[in-house]
């Protein structure tokens, strides 16, 4: 596997690269060992909302203790 490491900083997650996220006019956000980007952000919070957790996928998943 490619390594990520260089300077410039990217998500995390997505692995997109700053100088990528700022074309599209995506925020990247610092964290304590990583960064995440608005995109994932977003992802992230509608998989904690009721309307993930209702949906078929979130119901085999809440099924599966696969979050809690």
């Amino acid at each position: 596997m490619k390594s990520m490491r260089n300077d410039e900083p990217y998500c995390g997650f997505c692995l997109k690269q700053n100088k990528v996220l700022k074309k599209d006019n995506i925020i990247l956000h610092a964290g304590l060992e990583a960064f995440i980007c608005d995109d994932c952000v977003e992802t992230f919070i509608f998989i904690k909302s009721k309307n993930f957790t209702r949906s078929k996928i979130g119901k085999k998943l809440l099924k599966h203790n696969v979050y809690s």
